[in-house]
């Protein structure tokens, strides 16, 4: 979306609508680029319930404030939106996720001239990750000098594709996914040419010093980590791009209102013929949950901290009765506590006796896997491997717990009263065919008392 006044001079004439910006033309905008009532009204006829509103690329970082008061006066039920900032001024990013009703950034795919991985972004991205902002990568347009672009559009279709794989490749190779595995970064255009090359990555990293200088994980999962749109124009190059990142981490784009858009963005996923589940996912599902419309870390809403302190208050009465301190509880879509469950792994003598695997015990014998399916878990601390293959197999997809279990190790010590598996709960999550929304940690202090003294 063009903001007026920003840089960019948008009108139409007999020829179509005219974009002019430093000097120079674009007709590549081929659809309503400024008034939010028209934009709306396109998608209507494309089928589309919520439309995700971020700045043109060439605008981006500049004039921050004015584009982003615009931007975020918009939001409402149908239209959520991106912001811009400048990368080399992280506090911006702080802000606009203080405010609340953007949901995060677009940025271009080399700002300032660097790729995305050069160190200078480091403060940028520990900000993205801890505000769980959502950022979109997509490529400056003309990112390359080549001559033999400027002929055939090749600009548009090689150059954009080929730089959002050089941006992508360079933050997997210099580590900045392994050092901030939570964060929410999308790639437009099904990561251009990236998904295709990762081969070349991982041979690289086999043979090669250099490739692997700072990475302790082969480079395929730190792909993995990406989300990837659907703006592929081929189904068989889509499905490619599903099932090696698979259906949680495929967003429906458009890339509206451009040239090389789709009118129709639902009908190159409808075509892949997939699972319904999958489909609704990709659809619409991932995308709310990543934007922050379904609580997907930004940060905790009234009735979380009410949830979660009730599992607080369970871990402590679970300790009071001679068993391990962790409580969970189970809230219904409107956020009813309907279940509680303690650790009873001491009293009953069961090292399966875990606060969740208990609730779910008694959920799955009460409930149907659809009620579960809105329900929320809370859990006095990050649920174990254990607990969240009984979560997953008793369909409850959304998790919010307290302590994490890096702090839980670090607290526990050398103890052998509860052995666990160092794995985190949204990896082992990630494994399942259904997503599942995990949040946390929260409240890491309250949820820490229950433990000091007791291992």
């Amino acid at each position: 979306m063009v903001v007026p006044g920003v840089g960019a001079e948008v009108v139409w004439d007999d020829e179509g609508q005219r974009v002019t910006f430093e000097g120079g033309h674009m007709r590549a905008a081929t659809r309503e680029f400024v008034h939010l009532d028209r934009i709306l009204d396109a998608q209507d006829a494309a089928g589309v319930d919520v439309v995700v509103l971020c700045p043109w690329i060439n605008l981006a970082g500049r004039q921050c404030d004015r584009q982003n008061e615009v931007l975020a006066s918009y939001v409402g039920d149908r239209v959520a939106a991106l912001g811009t900032v400048d990368c080399d001024r992280p506090e911006q990013l702080e802000e606009l996720m203080r405010d609340g009703r953007l949901s995060g950034v677009e940025i271009a795919a080399a700002p300032g001239g660097h790729y995305l991985g050069h160190e200078r972004f480091e403060g940028f991205w520990s900000v993205a990750e801890e505000t769980g902002s959502f950022v979109f990568i997509h490529p400056s347009s003309h990112g390359f000098a080549q001559p033999a672009l400027q002929d055939y559009y090749l600009w548009n279709t090689l150059g954009n594709p080929t730089e959002t794989a050089f941006t992508a490749a360079h933050m997997v190779v210099s580590g900045v996914l392994e050092r901030h595995p939570d964060l929410v970064v999308t790639l437009a255009h099904g990561g251009g040419a990236l998904p295709w090359l990762r081969g070349r990555l991982r041979r690289a990293y086999e043979v090669q010093p250099a490739a692997r200088a700072r990475l302790d994980e082969p480079p395929d999962v730190s792909l993995r980590r990406f989300y990837y749109d659907t703006v592929t124009h081929d189904v068989d190059v889509l499905r490619g791009v599903l099932d090696f990142a698979g259906a949680d981490h495929v967003l429906c784009g458009s890339d509206y209102p451009f040239d090389m858009g789709s009118e129709s963005p639902a009908d190159i996923v409808r075509a892949l013929g997939l699972e319904p589940r999958e489909e609704e996912r990709v659809l619409g599902e991932n995308a709310l949950e990543l934007l922050g419309r379904k609580d997907r870390k930004r940060g905790v809403i009234d009735v979380d901290h009410e949830a979660l302190r009730r599992s607080i208050e369970l871990a402590w009465e679970s300790r009071r009765k001679g068993n391990h301190p962790f409580g969970a509880v189970l809230a219904d879509a409107h956020g009813r506590i309907v279940l509680e469950a303690e650790n009873t792994a001491e009293t009953e003598q069961d090292v399966c006796g875990h606060a969740e695997l208990n609730l779910i015990r008694l959920a799955s014998g009460r409930y149907s896997p659809a009620f579960l399916e809105q329900c929320t878990l809370y859990a006095s601390a990050e649920p174990c491997v254990m607990c969240c293959g009984a979560i997953y197999a008793g369909s409850v997809r959304n998790v919010v717990y307290a302590l994490s279990a890096r702090e839980f190790a670090r607290a526990k010590g050398n103890s052998r009263k509860a052995l666990a598996l160092k794995i985190p709960s949204a990896e082992t999550f990630s494994h399942g065919q259904d997503a599942v929304t995990v949040s946390g940690p929260h409240l890491e202090e309250e949820a820490l008392a229950p433990h000091e003294g007791y291992w």
